[in-house]
């Protein structure tokens, strides 16, 4: 019978770990007081488990993470909609999918380092990790309501001055106040449009990265989100110098630099106003970065930063482009190639040969693609159009035509 025990026992231990490790993880994590952050969660699991956690983005990015030097530089990991490992050298990584509400695709993993695991101690650090995961994401979940309900008061805010007429009502000038947003001085707006593969959660996770973007150019202020993108501005106590918009442009400019390797797959356009003061002031600088982030946007490059002072002519093209007019006129010009193109890549193909100057080769190395491509592209679009694209007058209409599509699409 003691024989029998103890093998029943020696079979069990690996099942009696496992609900050990858990157990110890829940009740480390119930300790956590309530509103506690995610990195505290993080400390809990890498002490139980020990071993090193993180919070990862889609992209594999580190969000946040108990010991950060730990996950520098590209990881081994994968990122899947279930859980997964992968070995690298001495570590093992673990990586747990977090979805936050029903039917949702993961936005965020939740990672973890073990230095050689046994495979019964890998096996547990799976089963925490796979229980721990529904703790963090209801702190995740807690975090992103707060986040949206701030989110829409900050865009109604924005709607409220955009909205001023002669008068700023004395509500406004309240809750201006109570969010210490400074509009005593001279207030130069910017509208951020964000294109591609987003969505209204990623815009509202990528708030701090903008606002630290941009303080990092020295450009401090409110950052407001939007469904597609954000609007913001800043305050100088002086009037600015009337050429000093060429700083500015430069300055916002490396900032949206800084977001693109963190942001794979979307297009970054923005337009700054002019600096103007107080609340009137701040919605005429609004009005006027919105119009200068449509020029922006017609450029054809992945980002810009576009002031309306250096728009010159391109405003009257502006006049062209938000014409509905001219944008049924578009649509019927290129009616035959946007029915054939499934893919987008003959009006792009189309659009950057125009800019380009007819030149295959230059329109080759901008898309990277081969200049036999972007030929064969060519002649397949001369046979679909009904216009000729060697005369100047025909050629300009097909690319203020390609530029209102590519607009309405974004």
């Amino acid at each position: 019978m003691r024989l029998a025990d103890d093998i029943r026992r020696i079979v069990r231990l690996p099942f009696l770990a496992r609900s050990d490790a858990i157990l110890q993880a829940l009740t480390q994590l119930r300790k956590i007081p309530r509103g506690g952050s995610i990195e505290d969660a993080l400390r809990v699991l890498a002490n139980v488990l020990q071993g090193s956690t993180a919070l990862l983005g889609s992209d594999g990015t580190v969000v946040s993470s108990s010991t950060p030097k730990d996950f520098d530089g590209p990881l081994p990991l994968p990122i899947l909609e279930v859980p997964s490992s992968e070995r690298a050298g001495d570590f093992v990584y673990f990586g747990q999918p977090l979805s936050l509400a029903p039917r949702e695709k993961p936005t965020l993993w939740l990672a973890l380092r073990l230095k050689s695991p046994s495979p019964s101690r890998s096996s547990s650090a799976s089963e925490v990790l796979a229980v721990a995961s529904w703790f963090i994401a209801t702190i995740l979940v807690a975090d992103r309501l707060e986040r949206e309900r701030d989110a829409r008061f900050r865009l109604g805010i924005l709607n409220a001055i955009t909205a001023t007429k002669d008068r700023v009502e004395p509500t406004l000038t309240e809750q201006l106040g109570i969010l210490g947003w400074q509009v005593d001085g001279w207030c130069t707006a910017f509208h951020l449009q964000v294109s591609g593969e987003v969505d209204p959660q990623r815009i509202l996770n990528g708030s701090d990265e903008l606002s630290r973007a941009l303080q990092a150019v020295g450009v401090k202020g409110p950052i407001i989100e939007r469904p597609d993108g954000w609007s913001g501005w800043f305050v100088e106590k002086d009037e600015p110098q009337s050429k000093s918009y060429a700083i500015i442009v430069e300055n916002l400019s490396s900032a949206l630099s800084r977001l693109i390797p963190t942001s794979p797959g979307i297009r970054l356009h923005m337009g700054v106003g002019r600096p103007y003061q107080g609340v009137l002031g701040l919605r005429t600088s609004l009005a006027e970065a919105k119009e200068a982030c449509t020029i922006a946007q017609a450029g054809g490059q992945a980002t810009a930063v576009q002031h309306i002072d250096e728009m010159g002519v391109r405003r009257i093209l502006l006049g062209w482009y938000a014409s509905d007019n001219f944008a049924e006129f578009a649509q019927t010009l290129l009616a035959n190639a946007l029915e054939a193109d499934h893919d987008g890549e003959l009006i792009l193909t189309l659009e950057s040969y125009l800019d380009n100057q007819s030149s295959p080769t230059e329109t080759a190395a901008r898309l990277g693609i081969h200049r036999n491509t972007v030929l064969n592209r060519i002649e397949k679009i001369r046979a679909l159009l009904t216009v000729n694209l060697d005369d100047p007058d025909e050629r300009l209409a097909v690319q203020l035509a390609c530029r209102v599509v590519k607009l309405k699409r974004s």
